[in-house]
């Protein structure tokens, strides 16, 4: 089966170039209906070309982190995106002016360009985009905060997807770095660690287990976590064995997971804070795992509460109506791996999708991840850790 998905795959990628050469030739896509029958065949396979990576993924004969697909599907984008956006200009600006001579041809050079553009931003996001990390500040306020904890420094980190990472091993020393270098009092992570199964994890548990903070590292488990992409298991025992794998190796780093638990942070004054963690709670294909009523059970007198919960989603479906938390922290849509401009196409399906966003004194973060899946390309999505400092008003 692995070997048929390979001859399919060769197959578009070839068919797909020789169309966006044929598309670069200049005047070669005229009025004429052979050349319309030819270019629209041509647009077609391109457009179905990623249904090879899928049915590489569901036979199981590739794995999405094997070096093999990552291949393919950064080939596939560097041929298909740029045609696709060549088509997109062509059938909406130039063909329709086609009678109008030099106007037609110098769009037809811009509609080439553009497409050049975009394979030359794709060629830096697979290069340079998925290494550069950026770190982002953001302050948020509250008068429910103890003035104990006024300055109080957070960094979240999130969606490493290690089985990606392994062919980008510095990304995670120098998320290390960074994330040290910020001084934080409490770092958290918000979930997905791995692709599909522990095993990734294993190469990195010395290097994570240097992330240092004051009051320590909490994580939460993302729908990756739980091994449900993965199709080589025999049985749901041996599924659940491997997730139990993977936490006990969070713990070795010295993590402490909260799943549907809390702990209390209590300053020399006694002041507190509560710091809350909930399984994956997602949309049912991803899973709801997560049960925020016994994450904050015994917890409902403290005066801030701060929320793990790896789906933005979860915000307003019930952390808002159901709850008091001040600060929600999640991951998970990784702004689709692009954002140009401000806009990603992650905005399609997820309302809030990446930075802060509030509703009167109670916020939510978003962070885009470390790490990347499907696609080894990230553009202007730079892999993030993110500096949170709690100010009390």
């Amino acid at each position: 089966m692995m070997i048929i998905n390979l001859i399919i795959a060769l197959a578009v990628v070839a068919v797909a170039g020789n169309a966006a050469l044929y598309c670069a030739a200049g005047e070669a896509v005229r009025a004429r209906m052979a050349a319309k029958i030819f270019w629209s065949a041509e647009m077609l396979l391109a457009l179905l070309s990623p249904l090879t990576l899928v049915m590489c993924v569901v036979s199981g004969a590739v794995m999405t982190d094997d070096w093999l697909f990552l291949a393919a599907a950064f080939v596939l984008c560097l041929v298909y995106v740029p045609l696709l956006l060549f088509a997109v200009i062509y059938w909406v600006l130039v063909f329709p002016l086609r009678r109008l001579g030099g106007w037609r041809r110098a769009m037809t050079a811009g509609a080439s360009a553009t497409a050049l553009a975009m394979a030359a931003a794709i060629i830096y996001g697979a290069a340079v985009g998925v290494r550069r990390i950026e770190v982002k500040r953001v302050v948020v306020e509250s008068s429910r905060l103890p003035k104990a904890f006024d300055g109080m420094r957070i960094v979240q980190i999130s969606d490493l997807h290690l089985g990606s990472l392994q062919h980008y091993p510095g990304v995670v020393s120098d998320m290390v770095e960074s994330v040290n270098h910020l001084r934080p009092d409490i770092v958290c992570f918000t979930g997905d660690l791995v692709n599909s199964r522990s095993a990734e994890a294993w190469p990195f548990i010395g290097e994570l287990a240097k992330l240092r903070a004051r009051y320590g590292v909490f994580a939460v488990m993302g729908n990756h976590d739980y091994g449900h992409y993965n199709r080589e298991w025999r049985t749901e025992a041996e599924r659940e064995a491997d997730v139990d794998r993977l936490q006990s190796y969070e713990a070795q780093m010295g993590w402490t997971m909260l799943n549907n638990a809390h702990t209390v942070i209590r300053a020399a004054g006694g002041d507190s804070i509560v710091v809350a963690g909930v399984e994956n709670w997602g949309e049912r294909q991803f899973g709801q795992q997560g049960r925020l009523s016994e994450a904050l059970a015994g917890a409902e007198g403290e005066a801030y509460t701060l929320l793990l919960s790896h789906n933005p989603h979860h915000w307003r479906a019930e952390v808002l109506p159901d709850s008091s938390v001040d600060l929600m922290l999640a991951g998970h849509t990784h702004a689709m791996q692009l954002e140009i401009l401000g806009f990603s196409p992650s905005e399609l399906f997820y309302p809030e999708w990446s930075g802060l966003y509030r509703e009167g004194e109670r916020a939510l973060y978003v962070n885009v991840g470390l790490g990347f899946v499907g696609y080894p390309i990230r553009i202007g999505a730079r892999p993030e850790v993110t500096l949170i400092e709690l100010k009390a008003q």
